[in-house]
């Protein structure tokens, strides 16, 4: 799965919409399936260009954290 995190709403490049609560329910949804289905999943973070790097920092970890709870 490659976690793109250029989603997020305050990304330099990549101009769409997600808060950091919505990439959190797109990885839980995308991990849930996975789950669901029996499917093995290997998590590649990419992306994010935020102004803070506080915020990417925390995206990257909320993938984790989500990953790790699923």
């Amino acid at each position: 799965y490659v976690a793109g995190a250029d989603v997020y709403r305050r990304d330099l490049l990549g101009g769409l919409g997600l808060t950091m609560g919505g990439i959190r329910k797109r990885d839980a949804s995308v991990f849930s399936e996975c789950r669901l289905r029996g499917v093995p999943v290997a998590l590649v973070l990419s992306g994010v260009y935020a102004k803070k790097f506080s915020a990417t920092v925390r995206i990257h970890a909320n993938t984790i954290k989500t990953a790790i709870k699923a």
